[in-house]
Parts: structure tokens; C-alpha cells; sequence
């Protein structure tokens, strides 16, 4: 069995890559536990299993999804586990956490260096750190035909002409704070998008993944990136 191991910022995350692997895999073969992190400021930090699956002999790929509830937690979580993943036998590790917070788009390279300070890789156990510049909410602002699955009110037009944006061809990783255009088109048809679970589960799941893949992740490095180490992992 292929273990994988991604270690994403929030809720967000968390339900946008479980989504995203269900579409690279093969359902049946597949086996996906969620964790958080808790703890760190005054008791030793822990990851607590949330979700737990009865791995079954058919389960060729198993995946680890770490919510680390907080940006800066993504790489201090990977580097402590790290040695502990490699005795288990995981074969890749992913990092995802958004720049928006401490962040401009003016400090990706930055961040990215820090990012990359101190982390271990060997060639058996790589580490993947990838940015949702500025947030992953850009990457759901780039799936644009999800926006009429929330209302019929909600074309394209009718986004350009009130928020003086157009989701469809833009430099979505230049909007400062990709979550809150979101919920600007949502409140167009009466909605909003906020960080609620329900609300987070209804965007994601209106959310088409094959356009997400074949075309969307074409405007964003980063999920490219992800898809390929991905479906790196999830094949053969």
C-alpha cells in the first residue's frame, strides 16, 4: 500500500484535497483518514485522528490529510513527523497553506525560501510545499462555472458589471484577499461564503473538479503542482 501524507492550513483545505483525490483515484482502491492538530503553546503538540477508515485489502493507496489550523503550523508539523512517517513507510509528504495573513503577493518568493529552511527530504520520503496564492479561495474564484450552481443569478456578466472583475481570465493570485471576492459574488444572489463547515462543504461540493483539473489549475502553479505530485502517488 502507497502512503501519502498532506499537511494543509485549515478546513478548507482539508475538504478541497479530500474532493480532489477522490477524482485522481480510484474510489475503491482508495483510503483517506482526516487528523488535526492540537495543542503546541502550552502541551506538546499532537495530531489527533478524526476520521479513522478500516483499511481493507483492497485499499492500494492510503491517504493521511493533516488539518494544522494555522499557516505557520503546515511546516513545523512536517518537520516534526517527518522521521516518524519515513519508519512508517509513507512515500510522499504534501504542505499547502495560503499566503494571505502575514503575507503580500510581493513576499511569495520570500516565503517560499523560509519555507524550504530546515525541512528534511531524502529521495525516499519527498516533501512537496506548495502556496495557494493568496488563498485557495483564488483556485475556487478560478472555477468560475460553479458560481450559477450556487444561483442562476450568478453569471459571469452580472460578476464583471457589479465587482469590476472577471473570474474567468484574470490574475486571480494578485486579488489581496480571494475569500472575500467570493463572498462579495455570493451576496450578489443572496449567499455567502464564510468559513462554516456547511457553507465550506457546499462550495466544495458544487465545485467541478474535472474542469478544476483540465483547465482551472492551469492559472494557478501551485495546483498544478499539486495535481501532478498527486497523480504521481495515486497511479501504477
Amino acid at each position: 500500500m502507497r502512503k501519502i501524507a498532506i499537511f494543509v492550513e485549515g478546513l478548507t483545505e482539508m475538504l478541497f484535497v479530500d474532493r480532489l483525490i477522490q477524482e485522481l483515484a480510484e474510489e475503491s482502491g482508495l483510503a483517506v483518514e482526516h487528523a488535526e492538530g492540537i495543542g503546541g503553546a502550552v502541551r506538546a503538540r499532537q495530531i489527533k485522528v478524526l476520521k479513522r477508515m478500516t483499511i481493507q485489502p483492497h485499499h492500494r493507496y492510503y491517504v493521511l490529510i493533516v488539518n494544522c489550523a494555522g499557516d505557520s503550523n503546515v511546516k513545523s508539523d512536517i518537520i516534526e513527523r517527518y522521521h516518524g512517517l519515513k519508519r512508517s513507510g509513507y512515500s510522499a509528504i504534501i504542505g499547502l497553506r495560503d499566503v494571505y495573513g502575514q503575507f503580500r503577493y510581493e513576499d511569495v518568493a520570500r516565503l517560499r525560501g523560509a519555507l524550504e529552511v530546515g525541512m528534511p527530504k531524502t529521495d525516499d520520503l519527498p516533501v512537496e510545499l506548495l502556496l495557494a496564492v493568496m488563498e485557495i479561495e483564488a483556485w475556487f474564484l478560478g472555477e468560475y462555472t460553479h458560481f450559477e450552481r450556487v444561483s442562476p443569478n450568478l453569471r459571469l456578466e452580472r460578476i464583471k458589471g457589479a465587482l469590476n472583475f472577471d473570474p474567468s481570465t484574470d490574475d486571480l493570485e494578485r486579488r489581496s484577499h480571494p475569500a472575500e471576492d467570493l463572498d462579495h459574488i455570493y451576496q450578489l444572489a443572496g449567499h455567502r461564503y464564510t468559513k462554516q463547515r456547511n457553507n465550506l462543504e457546499r462550495t466544495v461540493e458544487l465545485l467541478d473538479f474535472s474542469f478544476f483539473i483540465s483547465n482551472v489549475s492551469r492559472r494557478f502553479p501551485d495546483a498544478g503542482r499539486l495535481i501532478a505530485a498527486l497523480g504521481n502517488q495515486l497511479s501504477g
